[in-house]
């Protein structure tokens, strides 16, 4: 009993330590200075039942001010904003300035992530004093794909997946355990995306060529769309074997 006491003891000291040094320090706010307090409204989902984004954390995003300070300068600049509470603040030189919110980088990198991109309408900051700023996002600017697979596919198929290719060069895999993914929209709204499956052992069907089978969708900024899975018998391809056993071949049917 006394060495778990001490061992508690210990883990308390570490944890009361590795608090204190992840506390960032206030900003000291300038006598030519003022501060942004950060909001972000009007925030749409995607339609046909999308992901609507958390704007409570701003992680993943890019600020950029634009716009002229006190002495007449022209800015263009990325700041950065703390997070208090719910609230997100930052130190900036009195002026008139724009912000713009965004996280194209987050929505382009691994399976992405909903897009959204917002400027704020123009505003004064006087020396020593502070401003609300709100950035009105809209809706997203990429779309959200989601795989779906009916019983009928997966109790003929295994090891199934789907490569969806967008304008950029990237690519996202959609399986059993990672359903949902988000592309950015090309300029011709269409993207690619392969689907890759093996047959079941003693399911009589035919086998996906190795290459996959390739398919296209039409895609708009701020929708989801759902590719769906299923397997569907040809009834006038059924071959009678010599076991009594029939072998079936089936289309694989993305919608």
């Amino acid at each position: 009993m006394k060495l778990y006491k001490t061992l508690f003891a210990i883990t308390i000291i570490a944890s009361a330590i590795s608090s204190c040094q992840n506390e960032e320090a206030e900003p000291i706010m300038q006598s030519t200075q003022g501060k942004v307090m950060l909001t972000c409204s009007d925030i749409a989902a995607y339609v046909d039942g999308g992901t609507r984004a958390t704007l409570t954390d701003f992680g993943g995003y890019t600020f950029t001010l634009k716009g002229t300070d006190s002495k007449g300068q022209a800015v263009s600049s990325q700041i950065a904003f703390q997070k208090d509470g719910d609230t997100y603040s930052t130190i900036i030189p009195a002026g008139e300035y724009t912000i713009t919110a965004d996280n194209s980088q987050a929505a382009k990198s691994g399976l992405g992530c909903p897009y959204y991109q917002g400027t704020s309408a123009t505003f004064t900051l006087t020396p020593g004093g502070s401003v609300s700023v709100s950035i009105s996002m809209g809706k997203p600017h990429n779309s959200q794909i989601t795989l779906s697979q009916d019983p009928s596919f997966t109790a003929l198929y295994d090891l199934i997946g789907v490569e969806i290719h967008d304008e950029t060069s990237r690519n996202i895999t959609l399986n059993a355990q990672t359903t949902t993914g988000y592309v950015m929209v090309p300029s011709s709204k269409q993207i690619t995306y392969t689907i890759k499956a093996e047959a079941k052992a003693g399911s009589h069907v035919t086998d996906l060529p190795t290459s996959g089978i390739n398919k296209t969708i039409t895609i708009q900024p701020g929708h989801s769309y759902t590719i769906s899975l299923t397997a569907q018998s040809i009834s006038d391809m059924m071959i009678e074997i010599g076991d009594g056993e029939h072998g079936g071949e089936f289309d694989a049917r993305p919608y």
